[in-house]
C-alpha cells in the first residue's frame, strides 16, 4: 500500500464531513489509523504516533480501519459563506465548527474500495453576518443530517457531503435585515479536497454546489479529522 495524505475531514462522517477524499487517478481508497508495530500494516515505517515522519526501522505503521469508526472533525480556519440573494451581497462568517455523531467506514462498491460517512451533523459556532451591515444570524448554526463519501476525480482526493434526506443543508433565521429577513435555507452539497497532510479545504473550486435563499453560494473553510480519542486518520490506496 502507498501512503497518500493524512485524512482530514469538515465534514467526513458527514458532518462537515468536510473531508475524506478519493485518490488522483485511482478509484480506490481506504481509511487507516496509525499504530505501533502493527502486524498486517503498511510497509512504510514511521518514527511518530501520527505516522507523519517516515523512518526506516520506525515502530509505527498505518493499519486499515475494520468496521465503522467513530470520528470527529474540527475547523482549522474561519468558515465564510457568500451569496447574492435578490442581488444583495451577503457574507456569513463562523469562527469554529465541530461534528456530532460522525462515523466513517471502508466499503467495497463496484470492485473498488471507498470511504463512506454515516449520517451526522456539523455545528458552526461564533457566527455573524458581516454583509449587509447590521443583519443578524444565530451565533450557532447546526446542519441537517449529512452523509459523505470519497469520490473519483482525475487530479485530487475529494469528499462529497450531502443531506441524508431532501436537499436542505441547513436553515436559520435572519433578522434586522430588511428584504432578507426570515428563515433562510442553504440547499445542496459541499465538497472538499486535501491540500496538505493536515487539512481538508473547501473553496469555490472544490466542487461544492450550494444555494442560499435561492442564490448560488460559495463556502470556504478548512477542517481536520481524527478518531474520537484523538488518533490521526489517514487515507491510502488499498
Amino acid at each position: 500500500m502507498s501512503r497518500l495524505k493524512t485524512y482530514l475531514a469538515v465534514l467526513f462522517g458527514s458532518s462537515l464531513l468536510l473531508g475524506v477524499f478519493a485518490v488522483s487517478n485511482a478509484g480506490a481508497v481506504t481509511m487507516h489509523v496509525c499504530k505501533e508495530a502493527a502486524a498486517g500494516a503498511t510497509a512504510t515505517e514511521f518514527s511518530n504516533s501520527s505516522c507523519s515522519t517516515p523512518l526506516i526501522g520506525g515502530k509505527f505503521r498505518t493499519v486499515p480501519v475494520v468496521g465503522t469508526q467513530a470520528i470527529q472533525t474540527t475547523s482549522t480556519a474561519t468558515w465564510v459563506m457568500t451569496a447574492s440573494p435578490l442581488g444583495i451581497n451577503t457574507e456569513i462568517v463562523c469562527k469554529k465548527s465541530h461534528s456530532e455523531g460522525a462515523t466513517a467506514t471502508n466499503v467495497e462498491e463496484g470492485g473498488k474500495m471507498k470511504i463512506k460517512g454515516g449520517s451526522s451533523t456539523t455545528v458552526f459556532e461564533e457566527c455573524q453576518m458581516n454583509k449587509p451591515v447590521g443583519c443578524i444570524v444565530p451565533t450557532t448554526i447546526k446542519t441537517k443530517g449529512l452523509v459523505g463519501e470519497s469520490v473519483d476525480t482525475e487530479t485530487t482526493m475529494r469528499a462529497k457531503i450531502a443531506p441524508s434526506e431532501g436537499t436542505a443543508f441547513t436553515s436559520f433565521v435572519v433578522s434586522n435585515c430588511g428584504l432578507l429577513n426570515g428563515e433562510k435555507t442553504v440547499n445542496g452539497t459541499v465538497s472538499g479536497e486535501t491540500q496538505t497532510t493536515t487539512t481538508a479545504k473547501f473553496s469555490s473550486t472544490t466542487g461544492s454546489a450550494l444555494t442560499y435563499a435561492g442564490a448560488t453560494a460559495t463556502l470556504t473553510g478548512e477542517t481536520h479529522g481524527s478518531t474520537t480519542d484523538g488518533t490521526q486518520l489517514h487515507v491510502e490506496t488499498p
